[in-house]
């Protein structure tokens, strides 16, 4: 009988097809299986398709974990690279009940000439008492083998939704004046102070034929009867002036040949090896050796030509350096390794391998890394590289590694306001893609949404969870037109607090994790969030289960509530109403006197205060924090088992606090 060994290591396999006698194409190479003994009798497995039974999926890109949900124990998998095969993991169980993992690596339509060697990409897998260190783990190992150093994590705005100027209203892409206007806005409301820094310019902006397949791509001219008449270079450099970076959509690997703007650019096209019927859930009909279309993202550009690199190139010079944009968020991601617009993250046939490019020897995955390369560098340097989107075929997931700054982690929200069936997208496809954030890239779930048409527990609900998940934040309200209150939620939300320590709680239990801990140590900031839209969230767990010491005691602050939680011990329960959620700081009960919370953020006061020492001769707490400058900042302070608050007007950031507490302090 084999015992289930946990550890925290993990064990590498190389999986590849090595060397050929003679030409020959490869489409798939299998692993050997990794059969474990069934661990428990519940076991659920957690994949780009989210959390299923173990058998219940197609197979799961990049990743794989299967689980005991009540214990967290049991194994991680991932492909630790995708450099030229696209690795997929599916599980099941054998006839001796055993849990089977089978990896395999599809190379598409890959020639492998007579006694070459092929790079063999690694796949990885260990046990872990608690998968989730595991998952992260998995995603530091990826973070160290491809030398990530991500840039600063911002936050913004997208145009797509905006309930102003917004595809609603036949827009999109906003217009010259409303950029200008939101730009005053933020300057009046001091909101760069807070952490906003980007204004991000959607689709219907450029030229082309947009009926044909989608959107219209001829990227290179900014449509003349468009949002931008005069072309970017004013907006950008208005924005630029009001300490914004200017960012745009596009789509850098997808063409059309039949819109005449590429009528002398039909070199630059992958055509289809077979011909194929079409089918109205995956991709156009293909002929054979005609450009490959797929659904939505149009014909796929060559990125093993010389002319197709030089299309992705020039489109980036121009973007970044003549028109002055510094964030760049470009789509139809798998138009770049080809196959088709699968509209799902769990791993079927979409064709592929029915691509042929110039070069032969390539496959998908390996055109695909070589147009971000081109994008990173014919882009200017600190241009911010925001891929989307991963829910639309999730082989571009490990594929991207090491390539871009965020990922588009799921398929589109909203807005939540008038699309009530997709409010879930985002923390459905955030949750079990938690550990890649602030490690591979930063996630970004589509936007938030605080706009006055959305009831005001569901404005605090989706933007606490952003900002406590800490998440790529975007939001996609005018604001010129939003209401103080709702303004006042972003900025207690939208800066990214930047800890790593961040991970759900429930996270085996629940497609959409309910409780979010962050932090480590005495102090921890829980976020509770309750999507069910008419009955109260009841959560009790032990508090070992929330990373809380069984025989300690616990005080807390209830941030949106504005009021004291009193103290408890070995569990942690609290009722959450509909629709709406709870946020509490809690640090563990000490014999001196201690900050519990800010009026700073949400993740207060793990995002705020730097530093924080008690001088018991002269009864004094002080610290450093991160403020805004003249916004009255306010410090919760626990002595003796009461509440404590006390008010400063900061005229210097960071700013050093300190607070006197006598014997007869109130």
């Amino acid at each position: 009988m084999i015992t289930l060994i946990l550890a925290a290591a993990f064990t590498f396999v190389e999986v590849g097809p090595g060397a050929a006698p003679t030409n020959r194409i490869v489409r798939r190479v299998d692993a050997a299986p990794i059969v474990v003994p069934r661990f428990a009798q519940d076991v659920k497995a957690l994949g780009t398709g989210g959390l299923t039974p173990v058998d219940g999926h197609t197979g799961s890109f990049a990743f794989l974990a299967v689980v005991e949900p009540k214990t967290r124990k049991g194994i991680v998998s991932g492909w630790l690279t995708n450099e030229k095969a696209s690795g997929v993991i599916q599980s099941g169980f054998d006839v001796a009940g055993n849990i089977v993992l089978r990896p395999f690596a599809e190379y598409g339509r890959m020639l492998i000439p007579a006694n070459a060697e092929v790079r063999k990409d690694v796949f990885v897998y260990g046990f872990f008492d608690d998968c989730r260190y595991g998952l992260e783990q998995y995603a530091d190992l990826i973070a160290s083998h491809y030398d990530i150093r991500l840039p600063r994590q911002i936050a913004g705005y997208t145009t797509w939704y905006d309930d102003y100027h917004g595809y609603s209203h036949h827009e999109g892409a906003g217009t010259a004046a409303s950029a200008r206007e939101f730009a005053d806005a933020v300057k009046r409301l001091n909101l760069t102070a807070y952490g906003f820094d980007f204004y991000q310019i959607d689709d219907f902006w450029q030229s082309g034929s947009d009926q044909i397949n989608g959107p219209a791509r001829d990227f290179f001219h900014v449509n003349p009867s468009g949002p931008f008449p005069d072309g970017f270079v004013g907006t950008t450099a208005y924005l630029s002036e009001q300490g914004i970076r200017s960012g745009l959509w596009f789509m850098p690997f997808g063409g059309q040949s039949k819109d005449p703007f590429f009528a002398d650019k039909q070199a630059i096209f992958a055509v289809a090896a077979e011909s194929m019927g079409a089918s109205a859930a995956s991709a156009p009909a293909q002929t054979s050796g005609k450009p490959f279309e797929t659904r939505w993202g149009g014909t796929v550009i060559d990125l093993t030509k010389t002319s197709g690199i030089q299309y992705v190139a020039n489109l980036c010079r121009l973007v970044t350096h003549e028109w002055g944009f510094r964030y760049i968020k470009f789509d139809g991601m798998w138009t770049g390794h080809g196959g088709d617009l699968l509209g799902g993250s769990t791993w079927r046939n979409d064709h592929y391998d029915n691509i042929v490019r110039a070069d032969t020897t390539k496959t998908g995955v390996e055109a695909f890394r070589e147009g971000v390369r081109t994008m990173r560098k014919a882009s200017a340097p600190d241009t911010f590289l925001l891929a989307c989107n991963s829910a639309q075929n999730a082989r571009s997931i490990a594929a991207s590694y090491g390539l871009i700054d965020g990922m588009r982690i799921g398929g589109d929200n909203g807005p939540i306001d008038l699309f009530p069936e997709r409010y879930l997208n985002g923390p459905i496809a955030a949750t079990p893609r938690y550990f890649y954030n602030g490690r591979v890239w930063y996630n970004d779930p589509d936007p938030i949404y605080v706009r006055d048409a959305v009831p005001l527990g569901r404005a605090r609900l989706f933007a606490s969870w952003g900002g406590v998940s800490g998440l790529l934040y975007n939001f996609s309200d005018y604001l010129p037109k939003l209401s103080s209150e709702r303004v006042e939620i972003l900025k207690r939300t939208m800066a990214p607090h930047g800890i790593k320590a961040c991970r759900p709680v429930d996270y085996f239990e629940n497609l959409t994790s309910r409780v979010w801990e962050v932090g480590e140590g005495q102090c921890k900031v829980f976020g509770l969030f309750n999507w069910m839209t008419n009955e109260t969230l009841c959560v009790a767990y032990p508090a070992t289960y929330c990373g809380l010491e069984s025989e300690s005691t616990y005080v807390g602050f209830d941030f949106w509530r504005n009021e004291f939680v009193p103290a408890f011990k070995g569990h942690f329960v609290f009722d959450v109403p509909a629709d709406d959620c709870r946020v509490i700081a809690v640090h563990k009960l000490v014999d001196h006197p201690f900050v519990v919370s800010t009026s700073r953020h949400v993740a207060s006061p793990l995002f705020d205060v730097m530093e924080e020492s008690w001088n018991q001769s002269s009864r004094t707490l002080s610290g450093v924090s991160r403020v805004v400058l003249g916004e009255p900042y306010e410090l919760r302070i626990l002595r003796n088992g009461s509440l404590v608050r006390r008010r400063f007007i900061p005229d210097h950031t960071p700013f050093r606090w300190s607070v006197v507490l006598g014997e007869d302090v109130e």
